[in-house]
């Protein structure tokens, strides 16, 4: 949802007012569609990162994730507090949004011009976000 759904007023003085940002939105669902969990569960986060980032008097910001967590760092991760702007890897963003959204859209763009069902479409999708899962080796552990 663009601007928090909230206009510009408003949003404005959310900016000057909040201190403390709480993320615990998700989809959930073990088998979504790729295009929905990663528009959802990653540019979501990346959304409220960017409102808080904005917010003049910012104390915390806490994200609650769910158990399977998008990076680029493979094998057990421990829990700790990260500052703002740091990442898993050390660099100050993940590589990785831009490549998926792509490959995202151009799946769902071809299928739409094959004129595939809604079925169909779905069901490729999801098999996308399953095969990207596996790509990344996430163990449970």
């Amino acid at each position: 949802m663009n601007n928090l759904g909230v206009d510009e007023y408003l949003k404005k003085k959310m900016r000057k007012e909040i201190d403390v940002v709480i993320n615990s939105a998700a989809a959930t669902k073990f088998f979504e569609r790729y295009d929905v969990a990663l528009t959802i569960n990653t540019l979501g986060a990346m959304n409220v990162i960017d409102f808080a980032k904005r917010c003049q008097n910012i104390q915390l910001l806490l994200h609650v994730s769910t158990a399977y967590v998008c990076g680029e760092k493979a094998g057990p991760i421990s829990e700790k507090p990260q500052h703002m702007g740091e990442a898993l890897n050390g660099k100050s963003c993940l590589d990785i949004i831009s490549a998926e959204m792509k490959l995202v859209g151009s799946t769902v763009d071809n299928l739409k011009a094959e004129q595939s069902t809604k079925a169909t479409i779905t069901e490729i999708m999801r098999n996308l976000g399953a095969q990207s899962v596996e790509e990344v080796d996430i163990r449970f552990e």
